[in-house]
């Protein structure tokens, strides 16, 4: 087993920053136009990725099992509940 001294951890999930939603398979995302979009598993996989097209709100289809996604958008983490 290892010890970090400094913590690893994701710092803080911010919910309003990347302005996402997820709603019979389709997950809306509103940031800027050529914006990196990486959505991962509890288990750290990589499930999808996907640049914005163009700004405003934009809506990706995903086929995403019920369960805690982390999804990364220009750096912003927030985690998304699919029930």
């Amino acid at each position: 087993m290892f010890f970090a001294e400094a913590p690893t951890a994701i710092k803080g999930v911010v919910a309003e920053a990347a302005h996402l939603s997820f709603d019979s398979g389709l997950l809306s995302v509103n940031a800027p136009q050529g914006g990196k979009i990486c959505i991962y598993g509890a288990d750290g996989r990589l499930v999808s990725q996907h640049v914005k097209q163009a700004d405003g709100a934009e809506q990706i289809p995903l086929a995403l099992l019920r369960g805690v996604y982390i999804v990364n958008v220009n750096g912003v983490t927030t985690k998304l509940t699919v029930r």
